[in-house]
């Protein structure tokens, strides 16, 4: 939004430009003061110190009038009770002594700009990060294709943009699990755009996932547009498919980086402060063990690290099956990729060189996998069986997995570049 102050001075004396400022303003938290938008029509100096505190240094003389302009963002604009006041705080001198003894204040408190997206009540942006909720950050939980053969391994990405006003600026990174290559591209969205592509066609012949976040059009910094979601169709030369969502972070407080223009890197934080806290605990709730007629593939991403470079390694992972013989396997999977994709049997990369004794001789069952060091993990589940034409207990399916508890803080370098 854009804010307007007026200053006018009514006295017979001049205002001299005194030391502080002459103007100050503070803005709630779900306000943003956007870099260089602020102007006085050349008469002062207007300057944002933070975003959510803006203030203007000049002089006035007598009748004559200053108009102080910026520019705000608004994280949540759909939000019907959102906290959008302004307080705002003019000091003047009132006895000629060379200091601004005198102050008025004044706090206006705008309605909310923009309608909700669609009717009923929208999800808050404090709500824990999930596959059913929209956000300023997708991780979407897989890709893969091979040029040699599109049309039997691709992926199709989708993103939209839910907003029915606003434009969005996203940035996109293709994360490679076994290279830890990192390609990026920006699209933009028109407000209640969709847009989808395959992965032959931006980073072909390689298994991944995929960050996406929403940054400004004109600095490339990440802010808060909680109006993003997405899905990925992924098919497999081995015979997988799925339809899978993106898992979406919401921005909490406002505009989550309010950063110098200059900077070259920033920190994601998903410390349920400036973006949701991210899980280090998932369970599969039905997990049919891969055999000569099933196969059933694990994909857990890592998320940490450097999007500019490399991100961490998957490291260490805990699981415990629980067999429908109600038996308990408990194992550790270990990678030193960004992702594990592999069968859920006696390939997976354990500690041990294998499963439990008893796991491949069950049917089915849910695991639970937790991070060994409290990282921040995201994943899924795809199931492939053959017979599925022929047998209605065999089925093909896959989905995200359950989250079971939520890393404390997680940190994502991000390297800022402009679009375009």
């Amino acid at each position: 939004m854009t804010v307007n102050i007026v200053l006018k001075n009514t006295g017979s004396k001049s205002q001299a430009d005194n030391q502080g400022a002459e103007l100050t303003v503070w803005l709630a938290p779900l306000l943003a003061a956007q870099v260089n938008s602020c102007s006085s029509g050349g008469k002062g100096r207007c300057f944002i110190n933070s975003s959510t505190e803006v203030q203007w240094n000049g002089k006035a003389d007598p009748d004559e009038t200053v108009t102080i302009s910026f520019q705000a963002g608004v994280s949540d604009p759909g939000n019907q009770q959102a906290d959008l006041c302004l307080q705002i705080n003019l000091g003047y001198d009132s006895n000629g002594d060379g200091s601004n003894e005198s102050k008025v204040s004044s706090k206006l408190c705008p309605a909310p700009l923009c309608l909700p997206a669609g009717p009923g009540i929208i999800t808050p942006p404090q709500s824990e990060s999930g596959d059913q909720k929209s956000g300023s950050l997708l991780i979407y939980p897989i890709y893969s294709s091979r040029s040699a053969d599109r049309a039997r391994e691709n992926t199709r990405i989708s993103i939209t943009n839910i907003d029915p006003i606003r434009q969005s600026t996203v940035r996109i990174f293709f994360i490679g699990a076994k290279t830890a290559s990192i390609n990026d591209a920006f699209i933009s969205l028109s407000p209640a755009q969709t847009a989808a592509f395959l992965a032959s066609d931006f980073d072909p012949d390689v298994t991944g996932f995929i960050i996406a976040v929403s940054v400004d059009r004109q600095t490339g910094l990440p802010v808060g547009f909680n109006s993003l979601i997405g899905d990925v169709y992924l098919r497999l030369a081995a015979g997988h498919s799925a339809n899978l969502p993106a898992e979406a972070c919401a921005a909490v407080s406002g505009w989550p980086l309010r950063n110098d223009l200059n900077a070259s890197s920033v920190e994601l934080k998903f410390d349920g402060i400036q973006y949701n806290r991210m899980p280090t605990e998932l369970a599969a709730d039905y997990l049919a063990l891969s055999s000569a007629e099933n196969s059933s593939m694990l994909i857990v991403n890592r998320i940490g690290g450097d999007l500019g470079s490399e991100l961490l390694p998957v490291g260490r992972l805990n699981v415990m099956f629980h067999s429908d013989a109600e038996k308990a396997s408990n194992f550790e999977i270990n990678s030193l990729e960004r992702q594990v994709f592999a069968k859920f049997d006696s390939g997976l990369p354990t500690s041990a060189g294998g499963l439990a004794g008893d796991l491949p001789e069950s049917r089915y069952g849910w695991a639970r996998i937790r991070h060994d060091s409290g990282g921040a993990i995201t994943g899924a589940i795809i199931n492939h069986n053959p017979g599925s034409t022929g047998n209605f207990t065999a089925l093909n399916h896959g989905r995200n997995l359950h989250r079971l508890a939520f890393a404390s803080t997680t940190g994502l370098k991000f390297p800022v570049r402009p679009p375009g």
